[in-house]
């Protein structure tokens, strides 16, 4: 899934489209995986 949001990403960017891009980019974000630190927000 990772790597065909990328590939969309990169053909947008190369196409100019600026709005798809960006949508793009924020999909990306939610799909990498969360890596939290132990101590970090957590309520002790």
């Amino acid at each position: 899934m990772l790597a065909t949001l990328l590939q969309k990403r990169a053909t947008a960017h190369q196409m100019g489209a600026d709005e798809l891009e960006s949508l793009l980019r924020d999909q990306i974000r939610w799909s990498l995986p969360i890596v939290r630190e132990p101590g970090n927000g957590s309520a002790e």
